[in-house]
């Protein structure tokens, strides 16, 4: 799970990225599916719901954090 801004903004990138589908949608949380497997869930910063926010607004975001994806660009064709 990553804590973003902005979920819509940030899913829609992952999944052009990714090749990916929303499996879920909303300004607060998101699943992005391939092939309708999770491979990633995307949490609005601020939002608590029942379990309390993920990240605290007032830090830097993405201090110590590093996310690494390899994608295919050519579709296995090169």
């Amino acid at each position: 799970m990553i804590a973003v801004t902005d979920v819509e903004k940030s899913s829609a990138w992952y999944c052009e990225l990714l090749g990916a589908t929303s499996g879920h949608g909303g300004s607060e949380y998101e699943q992005v599916l391939v092939d309708g497997q999770l491979i990633l869930q995307l949490h609005r910063l601020e939002a608590g719901h029942h379990h309390g926010t993920i990240g605290d607004p007032d830090l830097p975001l993405g201090n110590g954090f590093a996310v690494w994806f390899e994608v295919d660009l050519l579709g296995g064709r090169g």
